[in-house]
């Protein structure tokens, strides 16, 4: 009887991804599918391992399952639930709408995950990614915003003496 319905529901699956009913890369977390194909935990958990071993299905843990992509893996910015995409997320809208421009130094991490709640390394996380992107780097300790180098103020003139 249950490898009956494992096997209608991977048939079930089969023709939904094939269909275009599933997108590529929509993504269902086990709740959501269960809700969906109107079947118990254990017979979906089932289905999906019988699909990922067929190369139909991919899953990410803590994310959920997608169909496959020839030729595409799942990369971890593609995981809008972690934290520190968020957070890469919330700095890289900043820099587009002109909150940070560039050569601008952005708050520091530790600052920033006050903010918006998150773990400093968390935050770090999500700063070192967008520096590889190459919409930060770091001047020093500081993060700022690539482009020009931020303005430094010029040393105060009083009190020197001229150079002789």
């Amino acid at each position: 009887m249950m490898s009956e319905r494992i096997d209608r529901l991977v048939e079930h699956i089969r023709r939904v991804v094939q269909d275009g009913s599933w997108p590529v890369g929509a993504v269902l977390n086990r709740t959501s599918m269960q809700v969906r194909f109107r079947e118990s935990e254990w017979v979906v958990q089932e289905a999906v391992l019988i699909l990922r071993q067929q190369g139909v299905l991919e899953m990410r843990p803590g994310v959920g399952v997608r169909p496959k992509q020839q030729g595409r893996t799942w990369r971890r910015a593609e995981c809008p639930h972690l934290k520190w995409v968020r957070t890469a997320t919330v700095v890289r809208e900043r820099i587009t709408a002109g909150r940070y421009r560039p050569g601008d130094c952005i708050p520091p991490a530790r600052a920033l995950a006050a903010e918006l709640g998150a773990h400093y390394q968390t935050v770090r996380t999500g700063l070192l990614h967008l520096e590889e992107e190459g919409l930060l780097t770091r001047s020093g300790t500081r993060w700022c915003v690539a482009g020009a180098p931020p303005a430094r103020p010029a040393p105060a003139a009083a009190g020197r003496r001229p150079a002789t």
